[in-house]
């Protein structure tokens, strides 16, 4: 189910050393994912950027075949 794989763990992490631990505002939450989605997501990060290198490449040919402006 592609909606697992947007779940991640939230673990609270103590701000500081010396701090009361019974105060939920001194506290950090820090996001634990499968290494199997922090995978994807950096395949999908490389194909957008390639797609979008592709797009522009195509609009700065189709830019330089308009005649000059002048």
């Amino acid at each position: 189910n592609p909606d697992d794989t947007a779940v991640s763990m939230v673990i609270p992490i103590p701000k500081g050393q010396y701090i009361y631990l019974t105060g939920i505002a001194n506290y950090r939450g820090i996001s634990l994912s499968s290494l199997f989605v922090k995978i994807l997501d950096a395949i999908d990060m490389i194909v957008d950027r390639r797609e979008l290198r592709d797009r522009v490449a195509r609009v700065l040919a189709l830019l330089r075949k308009l005649p000059a402006v002048a």
